[in-house]
């Protein structure tokens, strides 16, 4: 389990302590835009073992549902995914590396990056069980090396926000864990 009771209470932290009408973590969406892709999220999140608010909050994040997305850096898609990930994916799975334009299809995007997505929840074992999520999404979002610096030294010390000395990866990890617990109460799953 991805320590969902503990992301519920940051969560609840989060939307206590800023989130107000109007903010980014509850950005209201079309009904259309925002749940298109609702059954290939529920498919990849069972496959993978993630929370499928979870999975559908970083694609809210990452892309705001937008398929044809193009990050600054090249990442792609719906989950904004850079060439390592999907070069990973495509190693493990013993695939062939899909050309760019096959990564804009939804169901490929959303296969790979829930693979991604829970392939970072797995890097650190032994801090699983009290950082989760967050250790989880600062891998995501900033990549292992980095998150590796924020590790804290007690696999049993939970690993806050305020541990991460990056303030975007703070900011990101947030708004997912808030954008994850509005889906929960909102009973999109």
């Amino acid at each position: 389990m991805w320590c969902v009771a503990a992301v519920c209470a940051v969560a609840v932290v989060s939307l206590a302590s800023g989130c107000r009408r109007g903010s980014p973590e509850l950005e209201e969406l079309s009904p259309e835009q925002e749940n298109r892709y609702d059954a290939e999220i529920r498919r990849q999140a069972s496959a993978q073992g993630l929370p499928p608010e979870l999975l559908k909050a970083v694609i809210w994040k990452e892309s705001r549902f937008r398929a044809e997305q193009i990050g600054s850096k090249g990442e792609l898609g719906l989950m904004q995914l850079m060439g390592p990930a999907i070069e990973d994916w495509a190693r493990t799975l013993r695939r062939p590396v899909p050309p760019k334009r096959e990564m804009m299809r939804p169901e490929l995007n959303i296969e790979v990056g829930a693979w991604y997505l829970a392939w970072c929840g797995r890097r650190f074992p032994a801090h699983r069980k009290a950082s989760g999520l967050v250790l989880q999404l600062a891998v995501y979002n900033a990549g292992f090396g980095r998150a590796r610096q924020w590790l804290p030294k007690n696999p049993d010390q939970v690993l806050t926000l305020e541990d991460i000395s990056f303030p975007t990866t703070r900011d990101y990890i947030r708004q997912i864990l808030t954008r994850m617990s509005y889906y929960r109460e909102r009973g999109d799953f």
